[in-house]
């Protein structure tokens, strides 16, 4: 007759096998922390005069949040200004702030329910991800021709350290994020003011329409300084009549092939 300790250490046996078989059990995967995202803008590169618009989220496990708070922040050759997205201050209980109150380089911002008696998510963020608003980044005159430009959020501002108020009073501190703008002039022909690729009478009417029309609004005043005085005046339209009709001088460099300006001045070539 068997014993029935061997029989208990046969089944004991078995057992080990089959956890052998199926091996370990693997670990759930440890949730990321919340944190803010910066989306890069499509229409790069940019340049002075421009208005880029950087999407802003934050990422979370899904679920609902009772506040988010954070600075934005970029160099000292731009401003910003911070949109909130109409979405999240149009439900209930929700308040917001974004305020510019150090200088124009600095935003602080935050929506949700600021009332620290109560503990209850306000903002549902079923997917994981939610658009918080939209920075909105001036490139000032400023501005080199060529570099980069960084725009941060997650930064500290006034209203204290970026952070995250979940359900039941939990705070979580959120990570500086960036995006670096890049920045060029785009190229151009000098005198080709209406930039369809022809030196011609049109490009002076162009040209007497930015200046007198349209002043401050031409997105590529350096094509209309035919002249490269650094200036835009009745002078460049006569230039061009000059060098159209009575073979005149041609227009400097860049001419008549596109490329940058080579000289130093307070106009600037944007993509419009």
């Amino acid at each position: 007759m068997e014993h029935p300790h061997w029989r208990g250490m046969g089944l004991f046996a078995a057992a080990l096998c089959g956890l052998s078989a199926v091996g370990p059990v693997p670990r759930a995967a440890a949730a990321e922390p919340p944190r803010l995202e910066l989306e890069m803008p499509p229409g790069g590169p940019f340049t002075r005069g421009d208005q880029v618009l950087v999407p802003v989220f934050l990422r979370m496990e899904p679920g609902r949040f009772k506040y988010v708070s954070f600075g934005l922040e970029t160099e000292g050759q731009a401003s910003l200004f911070f949109a909130l997205s109409a979405a999240l201050i149009a439900m209930p209980g929700v308040d917001y702030f974004h305020d510019r109150i150090v200088d124009s380089r600095h935003v602080a911002a935050g929506v949700g329910d600021f009332d620290f008696e109560r503990s209850v998510g306000v903002v549902p963020v079923p997917e994981g991800r939610v658009g918080l608003g939209t920075l909105i980044v001036e490139i000032g005159a400023a501005a080199p021709e060529r570099g980069v430009l960084t725009v941060a959020a997650g930064t500290r501002s006034v209203t204290g350290p970026p952070e995250l108020a979940l359900e039941g009073k939990v705070i979580v501190s959120l990570d500086r994020v960036e995006v670096r703008l890049p920045l060029m002039d785009h190229a151009f022909v000098r005198g080709d003011s209406n930039r369809d690729g022809v030196i011609d009478v049109s490009d002076a009417v162009q040209a007497i329409q930015a200046i007198f029309l349209d002043a401050g609004s031409e997105p590529c005043g350096d094509a209309v300084d035919a002249n490269d005085d650094g200036r835009l005046d009745i002078a460049d339209p006569f230039f061009l009549l000059n060098f159209v009709f009575q073979a005149g001088p041609r227009p400097p460099a860049p001419f008549p092939n596109a490329g940058s300006d080579p000289t130093a001045d307070g106009l600037t070539c944007g993509g419009g």
